[in-house]
C-alpha cells in the first residue's frame, strides 16, 4: 500500500490489510484512535517524527490490531462529525510541535455516516533530524517500531544531510565543467549558448539505484522529450551508467541522459536572436521558459514517478556561455515600457536558483517560478514578466 498514491487508496485496500493479516512494520502503524491531550498527544507526535526521521510511512487511524501479533484485526473507524476540521486539528498540532516542518498528506475513507478511517502519510524528511519540541525528543522507526534516537544517530543525521548537499553540489560542478569542455555523453555537443538542467532525487545521493536496464524500452523512450528539439524520433544509446536520447546525430543540439540512480540530465541549445531594435543578442525568454515547463511537467516528472523514483527531487538549472547576452525585453508585447533598464549577463556560467519538488500535484510553472525569477534578476530585473501579479504563468 505504501507504493500506492494516497488518492487511489480505497476501503478495499484497508480490508485487504485485515484479510492478509498485515502486521505493523517499518512503514506502517495502526491506531484505534488518537488522544490529542497530554501523553496521547506526545505519542502521536513521536510516531510522526519517527517516520520523518526514517523512511516515511503510513499511520492508519481507526484500525484495531491484534495485541499479540500486531496484525490488522478489524475496521473500527473513528466517529467524527467534521472530518475536515479534525484533519486540520491534526495538521496544526504537528506543525506546531515538530521542527523542522514535516511534510505529510491525509486521506479519510468513509466507513459509515460520521465514521471514518484516516490515513496520515508521512514523507521521509528532507531536513533531518526532526524533533518533537514538547519533549525535545528525536525519534526513529525501524522494523521493531518507534524508538528514541541515540546521540550518535542524531549527530549522524545532521552530518548525512550536509553530506547529501555536498555530493549534489560536487556532481553539478563536475557535470557542468565536463559539458563546458564538450565532454558530454553524446560526444560533440557544441551548441552555444546552452542550458543544462539536472533533476536530482535526494535518495539517489544516498546510494540507491534503479534497475532502468530492465525497463520497457519503447514505453520508456517515448516518455522522454528533448528540449527545443524538432525531430520526431530521437536517437538512443545505452551507456554503462544509464542511457541517453539525443537529436540530429550530425549536429547534436539537445540530449537527455538518465543515470541508473535516477538522476536526469537535460542539455539543449537556447533559443535566441538579435534584437531588431538594437541588434543585441537576446534570449527568447517566453519560448525557452515555456519549453522547460512543458518538458518538466509532461515528460521528466511523470517518467521518474513511473519508474518508482521517490520524491523529493532537487532541480538545478544553469546557462553556459551566457556572457554578453541580454533578455528579450524589447520584444515583449506585454510591456508598455520598452525602456526598462536591464543588463547583459556578466558571467559565462549562470547558476539559477534551485528548487525542490515534493509533490507530483505541483504545477511545473509554480515549481520553476523561483528559478525563472532568478534568471531575470541576473539581468537587473526583479520579476519575470511571463507571470501575472498572482504568480501564475501567462500562456
Amino acid at each position: 500500500m505504501r507504493r500506492k498514491d494516497l488518492s487511489d487508496i480505497t476501503i478495499t485496500d484497508i480490508e485487504k490489510l485485515i484479510q492478509d493479516e498485515v502486521t505493523e512494520n517499518k512503514y506502517l502503524e495502526y491506531k484505534l484512535k488518537i488522544h490529542l491531550k497530554d501523553e496521547g498527544k506526545i505519542q502521536f507526535l513521536s510516531e510522526v517524527c519517527a517516520f520523518a526521521n526514517s523512511s516515511g510511512g503510513d499511520i492508519i487511524i481507526g484500525i484495531k490490531e491484534n495485541s499479540i501479533t500486531g496484525a490488522a484485526q478489524s475496521i473500527e473507524g473513528i466517529f467524527i462529525k467534521d472530518i475536515d476540521q479534525y484533519k486540520l486539528q491534526l495538521q496544526n498540532i504537528i506543525t506546531t510541535n515538530i521542527q523542522p516542518c514535516v511534510e505529510l498528506e491525509m486521506k479519510e475513507i468513509k466507513v459509515s455516516p460520521s465514521c471514518y478511517i484516516l490515513i496520515v502519510r508521512v514523507k521521509e524528511g528532507n531536513n533531518k533530524p526532526y524533533m518533537v519540541t514538547l519533549r525535545n525528543g528525536f525519534y526513529y522507526r525501524d522494523v521493531a517500531g518507534k524508538r528514541p534516537m541515540t546521540l550518535y544517530e542524531i549527530r549522524n543525521s545532521f552530518v548525512s544531510a550536509h553530506e547529501i548537499k555536498r555530493k549534489m553540489i560536487a556532481f553539478i560542478k563536475r557535470r557542468i565543467k565536463e559539458v563546458s569542455e564538450n565532454r558530454s555523453p553524446v560526444g560533440d555537443f557544441r551548441s552555444n549558448p546552452k542550458i543544462i538542467m539536472h533533476i536530482l532525487p535526494i535518495k539517489s545521493f544516498k546510494g540507491e539505484k534503479f534497475n532502468i536496464f530492465d525497463l520497457n524500452e519503447d514505453a520508456m523512450f517515448k516518455k522522454l522529450k528533448l528540449l527545443n528539439h524538432d525531430y520526431l524520433e530521437p536517437y538512443k544509446r545505452w551507456l554503462s551508467d544509464g542511457f541517453v536520447l539525443y537529436g540530429n546525430s550530425d549536429k547534436i543540439q539537445s540530449y537527455v541522459k538518465v543515470y541508473e540512480n535516477g538522476v536526469i540530465e537535460v542539455a539543449s541549445k537556447i533559443l535566441w536572436q538579435n534584437s531588431p531594435y538594437n541588434y543585441e543578442k537576446c534570449f527568447l525568454t517566453y519560448e525557452n521558459e515555456k519549453e522547460i515547463i512543458k518538458c518538466l511537467g509532461e515528460s521528466y516528472l511523470p517518467f521518474l514517478k513511473e519508474i518508482g523514483v521517490d520524491l523529493p527531487y532537487v532541480i538545478f538549472i544553469s546557462i553556459l556561455n551566457a556572457k554578453g547576452f541580454y533578455l528579450d525585453i524589447n520584444n515583449l508585447n506585454c510591456l508598455k515600457d520598452k525602456k526598462i533598464k536591464h543588463y547583459a549577463f556578466n558571467d559565462n556560467i549562470i547558476h539559477l536558483k534551485s528548487v525542490i519538488v515534493e509533490n507530483f500535484d505541483e504545477k511545473p510553472d509554480k515549481i520553476l517560478k523561483p528559478t525563472f525569477y532568478s534568471l531575470w534578476r541576473h539581468c537587473g530585473i526583479n520579476k519575470d514578466f511571463h507571470y501575472d501579479q498572482e504568480g501564475n504563468w501567462k500562456e
